[in-house]
Parts: C-alpha cells; sequence; structure tokens
C-alpha cells in the first residue's frame, strides 16, 4: 500500500542483490530498475502518475512475488510538482507477506513501453503496436498500470488472434491523479489462445510545440503490471513499424 501526498510522480521500489548496510542514499539518477531485475531483483511497487491520497494492489489468494534473501530493497522516487507553491512530499510504503505454504502462482513483473514516438503541436496522436507472442505463452495477467502525463487520454490492450480477436482488456484513460489508473484483474487476462497484443496511447498536446518521449511537459507510453507463471511475465519494446517481445528474466531458483 502506498499513502502519498500530492507530488509523487511515481515511485518504483525494486529489489536487487545486497550492496551494503542500512539505510543509505542509492545511486544518483534513474533506469536501473531493469538491471535489479535482470539480476533476480523484483519490483515491489509501481503508482499511478502524481496519484495523492493511497493506491493498493491487491493479489486474489495464492498469489504474491518473492523477494530473494541476501537483497535489499531500492526505492527510486520521481517527484513532479504541477503547482506555483512549494510542496512537501513523504510517501510511505506498506507491504503484506504470505506463508510460501499458501503460494499458487508466483508472480512475474512486465513492462511494455511505446518508444520514439513525436506529437505535433495542438493535435491529437494515436501510437498503436501489435506484438506477437512466442509460440509457448500461457501468460495471465493480474495487475496493469498505465503511465502517462498529463497530455494523456487513452491507454488501450486488446487480443490479436484467437477466440477473443479484437477485444479489449484495458481501456484507460492513461491519467488519473484523482483516482489512480491501476487496474487489477480476477480472474486473470489469459493469453494463452492469443497470438499477440496490441498496444495503443493517445495524447491531446496542448502546447505549441512538438512533444517527444521524456520528462516535465513531454510524454511516456508505459503499462507495468504482473503476470503469472512467473517465466511467462512478458515485458515488451514497441516503437514505430516494430515490436519486440520477451520473458522478463525469471529470479534465481
Amino acid at each position: 500500500m502506498l499513502r502519498t501526498a500530492p507530488g509523487l510522480h511515481h515511485g518504483n521500489i525494486t529489489s536487487r542483490p545486497k550492496t551494503g548496510e542500512g539505510i543509505r542514499h542509492c545511486e544518483a539518477g534513474a533506469g536501473n530498475e531493469g538491471t535489479d531485475v535482470i539480476n533476480g531483483g523484483m519490483v515491489l511497487f509501481g503508482s499511478s502518475t502524481q496519484k495523492s491520497g493511497e493506491e493498493w494492489y491487491r493479489f486474489p489468494d495464492g498469489e504474491g512475488y518473492r523477494i530473494q534473501d541476501g537483497f535489499e530493497i531500492v526505492a527510486r522516487m520521481h517527484y513532479l510538482n504541477p503547482t506555483d507553491l512549494p510542496l512537501t512530499v513523504s510517501p510511505t510504503y506498506e507491504w503484506f507477506t504470505i506463508d510460501e505454504a499458501t503460494l499458487v502462482h508466483e508472480l512475474g513483473p512486465f513492462l511494455w513501453m511505446y518508444n520514439k514516438f513525436q506529437i505535433p503541436p495542438r493535435a491529437t496522436q494515436t501510437v498503436s503496436a501489435d506484438c506477437f507472442l512466442p509460440n509457448d505463452h500461457p501468460s495471465h495477467i493480474v495487475t496493469m498500470l498505465p503511465h502517462m502525463h498529463a497530455l494523456g487520454r487513452a491507454l488501450t490492450g486488446s487480443y490479436i488472434g484467437g477466440p477473443l480477436d479484437g477485444q479489449r482488456f484495458l481501456d484507460s484513460q492513461g491519467y488519473n491523479p484523482d483516482d489512480g489508473v491501476l487496474v487489477q484483474y480476477e480472474p486473470p487476462v489469459d493469453l494463452t489462445n492469443v497470438d499477440g497484443v496490441r498496444f495503443e496511447c493517445t495524447w491531446q498536446n496542448t502546447f505549441d510545440k512538438t512533444i517527444v518521449e521524456g520528462v516535465g511537459d513531454n510524454e511516456m507510453c508505459m503499462v507495468f503490471g504482473y503476470a503469472w507463471p512467473v517465466t511467462k511475465a512478458y515485458t515488451l519494446v514497441a516503437e514505430p513499424s516494430n515490436c519486440i517481445m520477451f520473458p522478463t528474466p525469471p529470479p534465481p531458483s
């Protein structure tokens, strides 16, 4: 669970192999979350953009993720004050454990992202990617968390192929600081009998300048989530006319 006042853009909380003792400042900058996961770590929490108040992840009974022995927790916090007044932001996080004997489905993290887009001045722009799954892909999505900035108007996901071809399993406005945009599924989104997924982001550019992928006034097109089995949590990286999908590296056994 997250509790926060306004000003938290989002926080990325991960685990990674231990690098020291006690509470301390970690390395400057961002973008190392993927390295943490590759090295056997886990994403412990991601929050809605500019969320204020409380946000919960509630996994179905018997589902959870694993933190390895000998690992540390890393908090990479992104703050953005959209007001003209100073803000004090002090987010707090709380986690709840389960008995390992009750674990039915171990969850793995995944990230979908669309890169290299441009949004012309004063224009509405949609980018779309068709991403095809490997042949053996019994993946079940438990949560999806869109990440867009203030120009975001929609972020959708739909099935390609199979009996649900064309149907949406994600239909989000993409940005909502008041209510958040975390979507939790029970039953899960079942990708077993589909060929792939279609991933789309829509923005409305209210500026007299071109908006690109980035921070500040610029935009993003991402979805973070959890899926099972842990070895079938598929990350995708898309850009115009291309999409690469691959399983997130599983933690060491």
